[in-house]
């Protein structure tokens, strides 16, 4: 058993970091905005494509999402620090 889970998280953990033929981090960016941006339901083929990457992504998908989550709120926020200056 614990040889099936360390496969399966060496999975979910090459699917989220390398390209592959299906996008997580652009569902996972989608369904971010969705949750904290437009407000507009996912239609049944955003859906499945959820449930797919869920299934490939394992909870490192649902960090991407939650990333995605902090970006998107981010954005919004008046009151963030400039970046830091390299050069002093």
């Amino acid at each position: 058993m614990l040889r099936i889970a360390a496969m399966e998280k060496a999975a979910h953990i090459l699917n989220t970091s390398v390209p592959t033929n299906v996008d997580l981090r652009k569902v996972a960016e989608a369904v971010a905005v969705r949750l904290v941006g437009e407000r507009k339901q996912l239609n049944i083929k955003e859906l499945k494509e959820l449930k797919m990457c869920g299934h490939y992504g394992g909870s490192e998908f649902l960090n991407m999402i939650i990333d995605g989550c902090m970006t998107v709120v981010a954005r919004t926020q008046p009151d963030l620090p400039n970046p830091v200056d390299p050069a002093v």
